[in-house]
C-alpha cells in the first residue's frame, strides 16, 4: 500500500474513532440526564475520549435535562392542535349561523374566538420551546449535515435567481411577439380588398412568427433550467425537514 493510502486509512480511522467517541459521550449525557445509573470509571473514560472537561459534561447534562423538560411540554402540542381544529370548526359554524340568528350565535362566536386565541397563545409558547430544542441540539453530526445542506441550498438559490429574472424578461418578450403576430394576422384579415397591403403583411408574417418561435424556445430553456434547479432543491428541503424533526428528539 502506498504512503498516501496508509495516511488516508489513518485519517479515516481517526474520524471514525472521533465520531464513535462523540456518540458514546452523547449517550452518556442522555443517560445521566434521564437519571440512569452509570459506571463512574466508564463515564470518566468516555468524557476523556470525547475531549470534554468536567465542566463541559455538567453543562451538557443540564442542557439535556432542560431539553427533556421542554420535550415533555411539547408533546402536549398534538392535543392543543386537535382542540384548535375543533374550535376553528365551531368558529366557522358560528359565523354561518350568526347571519341567521344574530342574538343566539353572537355568544357562541365570541366564545369560540376567545378559546381559539387562548389555544393560539399556548401554541405560540410551544413554538418558542421548539425553537429552543433545535438551538440546543447536541448531535454534532446532525448539525454538520444541516450546515452542508443549507450551503448547497443557498448555492442553488443563487443560481436560480438570475434565471428567474431572465425568465421574467423572456416571458415579456414572448408576450410582445405574440401581440405582434396577432396584430399582423388581424391586418391580413382586414386587408381582404387591398391585395398589395395583404401581400406585404403576409411577407412580414414569417419573420414575426420566427421571432416568436425563437423567443418561446429561449423561454422554454430558461423554464427547464429553473425546473432542474427546483428538482435539486426539493430533496434538500425534504432532508432538512427531517433534520428539523430529529433536532426535537432527546
Amino acid at each position: 500500500m502506498s504512503v498516501i493510502g496508509i495516511l488516508d486509512r489513518i485519517i479515516q480511522r481517526k474520524k471514525q474513532t472521533a465520531l464513535s467517541a462523540a456518540e458514546q459521550y452523547h449517550a452518556l449525557v442522555r443517560s445521566v440526564a434521564n437519571g440512569s445509573e452509570v459506571d463512574c470509571d466508564d463515564a470518566a473514560t468516555t468524557i476523556d475520549d470525547a475531549n470534554k472537561t468536567a465542566a463541559d459534561f455538567e453543562k451538557d447534562v443540564e442542557v439535556q435535562q432542560e431539553r427533556i423538560g421542554l420535550a415533555s411540554q411539547l408533546r402536549y402540542r398534538d392535543e392543543l392542535e386537535k382542540r384548535l381544529r375543533k374550535l376553528e370548526s365551531v368558529e366557522r359554524q358560528a359565523g354561518e349561523h350568526y347571519s341567521r340568528v344574530v342574538s343566539e350565535a353572537s355568544e357562541r362566536l365570541n366564545a369560540a374566538k376567545k378559546a381559539k386565541r387562548d389555544v393560539e397563545h399556548e401554541l405560540l409558547q410551544l413554538t418558542q420551546i421548539e425553537v429552543r430544542l433545535r438551538e440546543t441540539c447536541l448531535d454534532s453530526s446532525l448539525l454538520a449535515r444541516e450546515t452542508e445542506l443549507n450551503s448547497l441550498r443557498i448555492k442553488l438559490i443563487q443560481q436560480r435567481r438570475p434565471l428567474e429574472e431572465d425568465l421574467s424578461r423572456s416571458a415579456g418578450t414572448v408576450h410582445s411577439h405574440e401581440a405582434s403576430v396577432d396584430a399582423l394576422r388581424k391586418k391580413i384579415e382586414k386587408a381582404k380588398n387591398d391585395q398589395l397591403a395583404r401581400q406585404s403583411y403576409q411577407r412580414d408574417l414569417p419573420q414575426f412568427e420566427q421571432a416568436l418561435r425563437q423567443s418561446q424556445h429561449v423561454l422554454d430553456q430558461l423554464q427547464k433550467a429553473v425546473n432542474d434547479i427546483d428538482e435539486q432543491i426539493q430533496p434538500l428541503d425534504a432532508e432538512l425537514g427531517l433534520i428539523r424533526q430529529r433536532k426535537l428528539e432527546v
